[in-house]
């Protein structure tokens, strides 16, 4: 299996003089974290859109193999909601398409409010995905929530080749187990809080990951966010030390 993990950005100040050199500046940054990891999550691109000259620039500044996970732009998935976007969706992908080889998954992020009536825009938005493009859905807490809305979407992503994130946060673990991945990518998004339990639940996620690749699932993405500014050097040294069986 392909292992690709990283973190929700590169930008950490407090890394500085401990996971990065104390002298480094913050354009720096980008340098040092792809030394660490082969992937991060860009969530830039949901708010700023695919601004095609910063992710060439970001692209130089990585070693091969590593790869970028854009998140698609609010406009599309929140403001406009999968309705009317084509000319939206036409200049992100043309921007992420910069990165190349070292473009990974792209993941759109379902709104809180999505339900069975825009089952029909989800189906539309994925069906005009050049097949070029991987993408996987993120499924939020009121989907899960609600079983059959949650398998719905799922067939969907499955009859479009598309893959499903799995957020595992305290508010989404209850509703995990409605989750089944949906073509040959993992995608999960790890959210720490700070409590020692993060520790054994990403043991949980690394006994998964070595399931699905006995199974011959061949490739998973795996982030850590650190929300409320919680940037535990520890737990990225430990999330690196897991990791390092799939180098």
């Amino acid at each position: 299996m392909d292992l690709y993990f990283g973190c929700s950005q590169w930008g950490y100040e407090s890394w500085r003089g401990s996971l990065y050199p104390a002298n480094a500046g913050s354009s720096d940054f980008l340098r040092y974290y792809s030394r660490m990891f082969n992937s991060v999550e860009l969530n830039s691109t949901y708010h700023n859109g695919a601004d095609p000259s910063a992710l060439l620039r970001w692209k130089n500044k990585v070693k091969p193999g590593f790869r970028f996970c854009p998140k698609v732009t609010k406009t599309i998935s929140h403001e406009k909601k999968l309705k009317s976007i084509d000319e939206d969706l036409r200049s992100f992908l043309y921007g992420v398409n910069v990165l190349g080889e070292n473009l990974g998954v792209i993941f759109l992020q379902l709104n809180n409010y999505f339900g069975e009536p825009d089952i029909d825009r989800l189906k539309t938005f994925l069906g005009i995905i050049p097949d070029e493009f991987m993408i996987s859905v993120e499924i939020r807490i009121p989907q899960m929530q609600d079983v059959v809305l949650t398998n719905m979407i799922l067939s969907v992503l499955k009859e479009h080749k598309a893959g499903v994130v799995i957020t595992d946060s305290i508010e989404s673990r209850e509703y995990i187990n409605n989750i089944r991945l949906t073509n040959h990518n993992a995608f999960i998004r790890f959210i720490a809080y700070g409590h020692e339990t993060d520790y054994s639940r990403i043991d949980e996620w690394f006994i998964q990951i070595e399931r699905w690749s006995e199974k011959g699932l061949p490739t998973a993405y795996f982030f850590l966010h650190f929300p409320l500014e919680l940037h535990d050097t520890g737990l990225v040294e430990y999330f690196l030390k897991k990791s390092e069986p799939f180098k």
